[in-house]
């Protein structure tokens, strides 16, 4: 049956995302503490680091669409586009990554990423490729086709801001290749 929080109730999807999200905040919580008692030591582990990381980010989520990513990756809305500015986590499995795209508008638009845990790549198409690591800001101007995600051997998190402007929209193009993601 739905779930009841005081004298509101809910439906079983809204009970079940409250039990998930408790539950999430209890290991985070966990993480914190194991982190703190047992890592007051330089972490030497890039997958210790790495696991801490996504843990403490969080990696709950829409699985999002396959014909746009090579991999698993997860979305988690934290803001909706509605309320003026949409911000996300985005979280990819090792050596996922997005298509090419271009997020176009008539007026501003764009993108902002602001890298959290992992490590990643991003790319725009003709230039090199940027190893992307916790702390790391890429901003996308409008029109630049690019790509971004998990490096191959690194789950990668990031908070994704789509910039506001008139008439946005996202332009899906081809897979980055596994020979151009092989090379990096």
């Amino acid at each position: 049956g739905a779930g009841e929080i005081g004298a509101v109730p809910m439906s079983e999807t809204q009970a079940h995302r409250a039990n998930t999200a408790a539950t999430a905040a209890i290991i985070r919580t966990d993480v914190r503490k194991i982190r703190d008692k047992c890592c007051n030591f330089p972490l030497r582990s890039a997958a210790l680091k790495n696991i801490i990381g996504l843990l403490l980010s969080g990696t709950s989520g829409v699985v999002l669409p396959q014909k746009y990513f090579i991999g698993d990756s997860f979305l988690n809305p934290l803001t909706k586009a509605e309320d003026g500015l949409f911000l996300a986590n985005v979280t990819f499995e090792p050596g996922c990554r997005n298509n090419w795209h271009i997020h176009h508008a008539k007026k501003g638009g764009g993108q902002l990423l602001i890298c959290t845990a992992g490590e990643g790549w991003y790319q725009e198409y003709g230039k090199a490729a940027v190893s992307l690591v916790p702390g790391t800001v890429i901003v996308i101007p409008e029109g630049v086709k690019h790509w971004h995600g998990a490096k191959k051997d690194s789950w990668f998190s990031h908070k994704a801001i789509e910039m506001p402007g008139e008439e946005c929209s996202n332009e899906w193009c081809e897979q980055v290749s596994d020979k151009e993601y092989n090379a990096l």
